[in-house]
């Protein structure tokens, strides 16, 4: 049997096993009956009854050992991750292999983060580079499944195509030939059920092309994979499905040593070699919880100042209004039973219910809110000016409280609470919920309007938003070049190693950005607060996906097996492929060049004479140039330098003292293992994409050997991209 007919073979016998199952078990009455039965067939114990891809192979016992393996290894090659550090540009990384997607003719499905927010700020992303790349207006190519219509699916062409339902959706691409990008929230009514209907209509649609899912935030354990891996594992085995490709910062939660899917080994393996934001933790053009300051709450609480509030339970007034919204209130209403009872259970439920830590899920809350007010009291000092982030426990309550401690404060700070889906806005006397007159979409967006407005009225030195970690954690980005970045970074909120890093992230950003919008930007102090275990398991964490970085940057033949853009593809982009220079004479011009290396600092003047020494050097063949892109010119704007130097004992000894565990070796540079893998391969890359311009370029060079593991770079071998006019 050849592959492919074992593949087709495998996906006809899962699906007959699954309506045959169904349907016998569908036809038992028997209560009893069901129960062994469904023993027998495990996956009718899930809420949506899809069986493991493990179940289902170890029930065709015909398969030979090495038909198993093979596909095994065909599905396990789905699996295709896209692992990066939180707030680096994952989204633009997803972006690029969407837009390829649309050029090879390839479909996808974004599966974002279950709020608005983070589902707007992606699709917005989108279609912003969108609108750069396709000749088709965007209404053709994107959609986007909601019950409720967001400013950016407007009625024009140049906006998503918005849905109520995927019955709408199914419908409106039924005749379509052009590839399509879906945009759906991550909740189960979307994911469970929308997704395997979509891939039941299949067979009746024009446009058959593979489709990628693209599961944003995949570790989540509510809205991503882990929780639903049945599911996932049976969309894996569908033919029409090219790739999973799980996209987090976070990958641990997706492992699972007894799965032959989700093998730590080959996830990280499979992983997708992207060779643009090849960001590490010490990468000067990332801000990471590498250049913050970490603060312990157990230092905070062995300070003399530090207070005892004695607080046990939340204000009764304030408690009675969040109360009122909550379940439980809903369902003793409800009940039919007299009006006095319900009062008295009302009553009985509030006193209960206001108490800090009134079930062992609040276990910790006293702690937390105690802190909470004296970080609030600007304990550590770091809290009068600059803006601040506050992720708090799961009770609305708590975050109420935190805001009217806050507005009673000497440095009058605008705070910020997110809760009940709505923004709540105090300062001063002022009270209020922010009410999105200019029709906003992106969360740190409608901040930037909500310091504006306020700064017309007052002056707004200090900043505090809190929230409980839905608001306030991953997929949000809480920085803004029309704000700044966060000064704190404080997690009150109980949780696990990954919640931490994914809290803790959201102080961090692409200094890029702000470069663009501010040339002599400089990344200003910030701090994050919090256990001291949660922090140091923040910062492992972001250890760990240094290494995974620069195991993705060296495994060439990942990189090629994974990478979507084919040289083909080239002319898509105005990026170069880069340039390989090597000396090969010695001569007056390449000593004044290497002498211009040297400089600390180099002006427009020096810059310029490099390009002419250059030219000079390469026309009298001192120095080989290779042009694979065929486009450089010496009269391009050479914009940035990078020169590397060896570092002496003493400077690499003193990195040590200071980082300790987190120690990141000057002698790692990813700059040189990503120009020559991306000039082995053929492929685009430029560094400094965002300050680049059309017509500049951007150099890398040795004053001293590069060696670190098997990368190495002589001091007579460098590099330029370039930007070019297309």
């Amino acid at each position: 049997m050849e592959d492919s007919e074992l593949i087709n073979d495998f996906y006809e016998k899962t699906m007959m096993y699954i309506r045959e199952t169904n349907n016998t078990y569908n036809w038992i009455i028997n209560p009893r009956e069901k129960i062994i039965f469904s023993t027998k067939h495990p996956f009718l114990k899930y809420k949506y009854k899809y069986p493991k891809f493990d179940e289902v192979l170890n029930r065709y016992k015909e398969y030979t050992e090495e038909q198993q393996n093979i596909l095994k290894s065909y599905y396990i090659k789905k699996i295709v991750g896209i692992f990066k550090h939180a707030q680096s540009g994952k989204t633009e990384i997803c972006n690029n292999i969407i837009m390829n997607n649309i050029l090879n003719g390839v479909n996808s499905i974004c599966l974002a983060k279950n709020t608005l927010e983070a589902n707007a700020q992606w699709n917005e992303r989108l279609v912003e580079d969108l609108k750069k790349r396709v000749k088709h207006k965007i209404k053709a190519y994107v959609y986007v499944i909601s019950s409720k219509k967001t400013s950016n699916h407007a009625n024009d062409d140049y906006s998503p195509t918005h849905c109520k339902s995927i019955n709408e959706f199914i419908q409106k691409i039924t005749t379509n030939n052009l590839p399509w990008i879906l945009f759906v929230c991550s909740n189960n009514v979307r994911v469970c059920q929308d997704l395997p209907k979509l891939l039941a209509s299949y067979e009746g649609f024009v446009n058959k092309y593979l489709i990628d899912i693209i599961p944003d935030e995949a570790h989540n354990s509510k809205e991503g994979i882990t929780n639903r891996k049945n599911l996932f594992e049976w969309l894996i085995i569908n033919p029409y499905i090219r790739r999973l490709m799980p996209c987090t910062a976070t990958r641990k939660p997706l492992f699972d040593e007894k799965s032959t899917l989700w093998i730590q080994h080959n996830l990280e393996n499979n992983a997708y070699g992207f060779t643009e934001n090849l960001y590490t933790s010490d990468s000067p053009e990332y801000s990471s919880l590498h250049d913050a300051t970490p603060i312990t709450l157990e230092h905070i609480r062995s300070l003399p100042n530090y207070k005892q509030y004695g607080i046990t339970e939340f204000d009764k007034k304030i408690f009675k209004k969040h109360f009122k919204r909550s379940i439980i209130y809903k369902s003793i209403t409800k009940q039919k039973i007299t009006e006095i009872e319900k009062k008295r259970e009302i009553d009985f439920q509030i006193h209960k219910r206001m108490q800090l830590e009134f079930c062992h899920f609040f276990d910790g809350e006293i702690n937390a809110f105690n802190d909470g007010l004296n970080i609030i009291d600007n304990i550590t000092g770091t809290f009068d000016k600059g803006i601040s982030l506050i992720t708090s426990p799961c009770r609305n309550v708590f975050t109420e409280s935190l805001m009217l401690h806050a507005v009673k404060q000497p440095y009058n700070p605008l705070i910020i609470g997110l809760y009940n889906s709505e923004i709540h806005i105090m300062y001063d006397k002022e009270s209020y919920i922010y009410e999105n007159e200019d029709n906003l979409n992106v969360l740190n967006e409608k901040i930037n309007d909500i310091i504006q407005n306020v700064k017309r009225k007052r002056i707004v030195e200090s900043v505090i938003i809190t929230g409980n970690p839905q608001p306030t954690g991953e997929s949000i980005t809480f920085v803004h070049t029309g704000y700044g970045t966060l000064k704190n970074m404080v997690k009150l909120s109980i949780g696990n190693d990954c919640q931490s890093y994914q809290s803790y992230c959201r102080c961090n950003y692409l200094i890029t950005k702000f470069l663009q919008n501010n040339p002599t930007f400089i990344s200003p102090p910030k701090y994050i607060i919090g256990e001291k275990k949660s922090i140091e398991e923040s910062l492992g964490i972001e250890k760990s996906n240094d290494a995974l970085i620069l195991h993705v940057m060296k495994n060439k033949e990942e990189l090629i097996i994974n990478k979507d853009i084919k040289k083909e593809d080239i002319r898509e982009t105005n990026i170069s492929v880069p340039v390989r220079f090597e000396t090969v004479a010695n001569s007056h011009r390449i000593e004044e060049i290497k002498n211009l290396w040297k400089k600390s600092k180099r002006d427009t003047e020096d810059k310029h004479k490099i390009m002419m020494l250059l030219k000079e050097c390469v026309e009298n063949e001192e120095i080989e140039m290779n042009d694979k892109t065929g486009k450089f010119n010496f009269e391009y704007t050479l914009k940035d330098i990078r020169s590397y130097k060896k570092r002496n004992q003493e400077e690499i000894q003193n990195r040590k003292d200071l980082q300790q565990e987190n120690y990141k070796p000057f002698e790692s540079n990813y700059r040189f293992e990503s120009y020559k893998a991306n000039y082995s391969q053929g492929t685009p890359y430029i560094n400094n994409k965002t300050i680049i311009n059309q017509n500049e370029c951007e150099m890398l060079c040795c004053l001293n050997k590069y060696s670190y593991d098997d990368c190495n770079n002589g001091i007579n071998e460098f590099w330029i991209s370039y930007k070019f006019d297309n």
